[in-house]
């Protein structure tokens, strides 16, 4: 089985390279898996350039505090804050 076929379920949505729109909603993990197939062990990075380069300011913002946050909150579980 290829990469492509082992990574992308193709019989949902038909065949992945006869198609460029969807008309269902792409969950979270096709879409990485589709960078993942696109661009190989460098995938997620891509993925994420691109989400970070279509993002509202705002948005990004808001991850970026909430994952700060995750940080300080684990740092005081643990006694180091």
């Amino acid at each position: 089985m290829s990469v492509v076929n082992s990574k992308l379920d193709t019989s949902t949505k038909g065949v992945v390279m006869d198609t460029t729109k969807y008309t269902e909603e792409v969950t979270p993990t096709e879409l990485r898996n589709a960078y993942e197939v696109a661009y190989g062990e460098y995938g997620a990075n891509h993925l994420i350039g691109a989400l970070f380069a279509n993002l509202p300011y705002e948005t990004i913002e808001r991850l970026y505090d909430q994952a700060i946050e995750k940080v300080r909150e684990d740092l005081r579980v643990a006694g180091q804050l």
